[in-house]
C-alpha cells in the first residue's frame, strides 16, 4: 500500500511542479484550435443561406483629372518708341499702359513675362517660351511668330 501511495505523491508533486513552472500540457484532443483552422467557416458561412461570404472589397481607381491648359501669356501692351544701337549699349524705350511712365529695357530684360530677346537698329524681338513678338519703330501693331 505504501507503494501505491508513494506513487500517487510522486504523480502530484510532478503535476504540481509542472503546474507552477507555468508551463501548460494540454492534451492535443482537448487543445485550443488556431483561428486557421476556421479559414472554410470564414469563407462560407454558417448561418448565411447561400453559404457565401460577404464580397471582398473592390477598389476603385478614379484617375486624376487632366491638368488644366497652360494660361498664355498674352503679349505686353507696349509701344516702342524709342532705340539706343551702339556697340557698347543696345537700350530700347517702350511706353507701356500708362503713357507717363515709359520704361528702358536692354537685351535679356522682361516685361509682363515677356524677355527682350535681340535688339537691331529698327526693331526688337520679345519672347515668351516659344511665343516671339517682333516690335517695329513707328509701327503701332506688332508681327507675332
Amino acid at each position: 500500500m505504501r507503494s501505491k501511495t508513494h506513487r500517487g505523491l510522486f504523480l502530484l508533486l510532478i503535476v504540481s511542479a509542472l503546474a507552477g513552472s507555468g508551463s501548460k500540457f494540454i492534451h492535443p484532443a482537448i487543445a485550443e484550435p488556431a483561428l486557421t483552422d476556421f479559414e472554410a467557416t470564414r469563407e462560407r458561412p454558417l448561418f448565411v443561406p447561400t453559404r457565401r461570404g460577404p464580397p471582398k472589397p473592390v477598389a476603385h481607381y478614379e484617375p486624376p483629372p487632366p491638368p488644366p491648359p497652360p494660361v498664355e501669356t498674352p503679349p505686353p501692351r507696349v509701344r516702342l518708341v524709342g532705340i539706343v544701337y551702339s556697340e557698347q549699349e543696345k537700350r530700347v524705350l517702350l511706353i507701356a499702359d500708362n503713357p507717363a511712365k515709359p520704361r528702358s529695357l536692354q537685351q535679356g530684360d522682361a516685361i509682363d513675362g515677356w524677355a527682350v530677346t535681340r535688339v537691331d537698329p529698327r526693331s526688337i524681338e520679345l519672347r515668351n517660351g516659344e511665343r516671339s513678338l517682333v516690335l517695329v519703330l513707328g509701327k503701332k501693331d506688332a508681327h507675332s511668330r
